[in-house]
């Protein structure tokens, strides 16, 4: 089980935290892991990524490769992930700004459905 996030905040219910378990756990912890900074934590060093650091260098196969790979080993790293289907890296707009657009799918563990995460970043 797992505190629910709701858009970075706590969801409760009542007076108590609302929880969350099952694939729903697999799938935040797997977002969580993947938009956190490496290091930002001083309890956990190795939590996270350098996912934003690594996107502001895109400049050639090899960068867009190094961001590729981060998203692959944070969400392997949570436990559930069974395996990467693939990972993409495109563009969208929101605001009237072009940003980037990840999309990861993948599988869980004990369930053949591929789950589907996208990231703007």
């Amino acid at each position: 089980m797992d505190m629910m996030l709701w858009n970075g905040e706590v969801m409760w219910n009542g007076d108590d935290i609302q929880v969350v378990g099952g694939d729903a756990a697999v799938n935040q912890q797997a977002y969580l892991r993947t938009i956190a900074d490496r290091g930002e934590s001083v309890f956990y060093p190795d939590y996270g990524t350098e996912v934003y650091q690594k996107l502001g260098r895109i400049d050639s196969d090899s960068h867009l490769s190094e961001i590729i790979a981060e998203v692959k080993a944070a969400f392997l790293a949570v436990e559930g992930v069974k395996s990467i289907v693939s990972i993409n890296i495109g563009n969208t707009t929101q605001y009237d700004e072009t940003v980037k657009l990840i999309t990861v799918r993948y599988l869980i563990e004990g369930n053949s459905e591929v789950q589907q995460r996208e990231f703007l970043v």
